[in-house]
């Protein structure tokens, strides 16, 4: 923070953006978490959304095959499905084409580490841009098919993803402005109203998780911000790709679903089916879920007969169907990474002898991590305000709680989710506890520390100067003020910044003591009136820094100038 009352330098200026680089660099062991988080979420869900795509193509098929029974049945319906499957396909494919065209925007090639089966490292680089500039978007869909997320050269770039995603002038754009993010924006809205078209009057049976029209309140503007500055403006390069990947998997889900609604309005016990196909699908559609929570998955047959109940075995459990023809089987989340539920299928066929069928559903467990991250400085400052970020992914702010352990400090929400402020009292360090409330039980999913100090000795300025030639103008209209370093980029309120408690001023030979504004003093206006030019004057003054220690001593030297 610059001086006060003093327009800051252009060398302030690199002063404060030097500092930042440090405080960047000191957060470079959180920083590389959260983008290793990123980069797990956004590989698991490419990976989940290559499983519901095998599921909808098993789905078609099922249509397919009844369609081929009987066309005057199943004709209409077969052919919603279609059309479903033609506005899905392309939205699909556009969202997957603004994904490969955003890296390679990013950058020009891919360069990755691959390792043999004995551990033996290979370089791998692909060009993902020609020599002149044009994107190789095959190539870029290669990269990340085969290396997932790892292709980002700078997955912490926060600069790219906004130009890229809403061009130049984010706050200037319209609704018509013709941008990545925004035609991305209506090519979604145009997809609901036509899956709502198509399903008529069944629409309203099918979830649309698609919610890109509603606007969210940003503290930060003031102001309600639509989709597409909440999700693209100043976000990290992998954050937008994962929030692609799951812009596409919600479009996959409504697919599924539509479709799934379609089959429904047919009757399935009109038909003969050679084969019955399970499908699984998670519930809640995440197959990601944090270690020690809670996953389940939803297991069900293409065809069934409502009347005649079928059983899922899996882990040593037996269920039987539910009147909608579905079993709920949970999974396991202690291990970390991916895991499996396998199970049999029983279901009754026309001389009531069960037939099995073997299933297996993938979902994936990470582990617990909380992200603690002070938004100005690498320490605490006692007795104000210190904003710092606590986030744990995958769990939704309100439902983390922090837990002082050591020291004396009071965490308080800020404007924002994750946002907080920490108020701690002088001492060596302040060790918390982070906790989240998980399915009705209390775990601790990360610690922190924090280290304590007194605030900074501030620096005196007697009429605006800190030393050197002052005029007895300039300190009858200034007087006798505290300022910190212009290296501090601590805001404080008024009521925190340093007061002076006492001073003495030494003009000439003569001392004067006194408390209060230097200028009501009616001794140092007399003195101050008879001061010649040249004339030295001392100032020590005790400061309080509202931090809980004592009064510090501070000093300074000039010289009148008349």
């Amino acid at each position: 923070m610059g001086a006060t009352n003093c327009p800051e330098t252009p060398r302030q200026k690199m002063i404060q953006m030097l500092y930042l680089v440090y405080t960047a660099m000191l957060a470079l062991n959180v920083s590389a978490e959260v983008l290793a988080g990123f980069t797990t979420v956004g590989n698991a869900m490419n990976k989940s959304n290559i499983s519901l795509q095998a599921k909808i193509d098993d789905n078609y098929d099922a249509f397919q095959k009844a369609y081929d029974n009987n066309p005057g049945k199943v004709g209409e319906a077969w052919n919603k499905a279609q059309e479903v499957h033609k506005i899905s396909s392309e939205l699909e494919n556009y969202i997957d084409s603004i994904n490969c065209a955003f890296l390679c925007f990013l950058q020009a090639d891919v360069s990755v580490k691959t390792h043999d089966a004995d551990g033996t490292a290979h370089a791998v680089s692909m060009k993902i841009r020609d020599d002149a500039g044009n994107y190789l978007v095959d190539s870029a869909r290669a990269a990340i098919n085969r290396y997932g997320l790892a292709v980002i050269t700078k997955p912490d770039n926060n600069n790219d993803g906004t130009r890229f995603f809403l061009g130049a002038n984010p706050e200037q754009n319209d609704s018509l402005a013709d941008v990545p993010a925004l035609n991305m924006k209506r090519k979604i809205i145009d997809y609901k109203r036509r899956i709502k078209e198509i399903l008529g009057d069944d629409a309203d049976k099918v979830k649309i998780p698609l919610d890109v029209e509603t606007k969210i309140w940003s503290d930060h503007n003031k102001q309600w911000a639509p989709w597409e500055i909440m999700n693209f403006d100043n976000t990290i390069a992998i954050a937008d790709m994962v929030v692609l990947s799951r812009m596409k998997s919600e479009v996959m889900t409504v697919e599924y679903d539509a479709i799934k609604e379609l089959y429904n309005q047919i009757s399935a016990n009109d038909f003969k089916f050679d084969k019955i196909t399970y499908v699984t699908k998670p519930v809640g559609g995440s197959g990601y879920v944090m270690q020690g929570g809670k996953y389940e998955t939803e297991v069900r047959i293409a065809a069934y007969d409502s009347k005649t109940p079928f059983t899922v075995s899996a882990n040593g459990v037996t269920k039987t169907s539910d009147a909608e023809g579905a079993v709920i089987l949970s999974g396991g989340t202690q291990r970390v990474g991916e895991n499996k539920i396998t199970g049999t299928i029983y279901v009754k066929g026309n001389d009531d002898q069960p037939q099995s069928y073997q299933f297996e559903e993938k979902y994936f467990v990470a582990a617990p991590a909380a992200i603690v991250e002070l938004t100005n400085m690498n320490v605490v400052y006692a007795g104000v305000d210190n904003p710092v970020n606590i986030s744990v992914p995958g769990v939704n702010n309100p439902k983390i709680n922090v837990v002082v352990k050591e020291g004396q400090a009071t965490f308080t929400p800020g404007g924002k989710p994750g946002e907080y402020n920490v108020t701690a009292k002088l001492g060596k360090n302040v060790v918390f506890d982070i906790n989240v409330t998980l399915d009705g039980a209390v775990r601790t999913m990360g610690h922190g520390t924090f280290r304590v100090k007194p605030m900074p000795t501030p620096l005196l300025t007697l009429g605006g100067k800190k030393g050197g030639p002052v005029t007895v103008s300039e300190i009858n209209s200034y007087g006798l003020r505290t300022q910190y370093d212009e290296n501090f980029t601590f805001k404080l309120p008024k009521e925190k910044l340093p007061k002076i408690k006492s001073w003495t001023i030494t003009i000439g030979k003569d001392d004067i003591s006194g408390t209060g504004a230097l200028m009501n003093h009616p001794e140092v206006k007399d003195r101050l009136g008879k001061a010649r030019n040249g004339e030295k004057v001392f100032v020590d003054a005790q400061v309080d820094c509202n931090d809980g220690k004592s009064p510090r001593p501070v000093s300074l030297s000039c010289r009148i100038k008349k």
